[in-house]
């Protein structure tokens, strides 16, 4: 076990680095990390290699409440209309979420995505995913959802 403290007075960064990887006792995953709480960086924060997330097709059942460890939602609408239903947005601010038409039937099978409570996405009180194979980067602002992308 490493356990890195600053001498740094409060308010002053300290730096670290690491050459390699970082792992955890007890994981089977190679070079993973565990931190006991979130980490924040006052200045850019760049990685040598790849960034592995979480990626979830969600069950078949509609609708579906996204959870605090979604990220990237995959959309099954071959056999549904969908909701997806975001989290309250004053615990949220600065998340991203990445929701994808999974089977590319959008189109005919469409996709709401749906604020929590008076909470707007993109200025709407809904957002609908109408076409085939649609995928749409949403980020929490505070009062709501922006839309960051979409590949529509």
């Amino acid at each position: 076990n490493v356990l890195i403290q600053s001498n740094s007075a409060p308010g002053i960064d300290a730096n670290f680095f690491v050459s390699g990887s970082i792992s955890a006792v007890g994981t089977t995953e190679r070079g993973a990390s565990v931190f006991g709480g979130d980490t924040y960086t006052s200045g850019s924060m760049h990685s040598g290699g790849a960034r592995f997330v979480n990626v979830k097709e969600i069950p078949s059942s509609s609708p579906y409440n996204v959870l605090d460890g979604d990220y990237y939602l995959s959309i099954p609408t071959s056999g549904l209309t969908a909701t997806i239903n975001l989290p309250a947005a004053n615990n949220n601010v600065g998340r991203i979420l990445i929701i994808a038409d999974g089977e590319g039937n959008a189109n005919s099978r469409n996709i709401t995505i749906d604020p929590n409570a008076s909470e707007d996405i993109g200025g709407s009180s809904t957002k609908v995913m109408s076409t085939a194979g649609e995928i749409i980067t949403i980020i929490c602002v505070g009062g709501g959802w922006s839309v960051v992308s979409t590949n529509q």
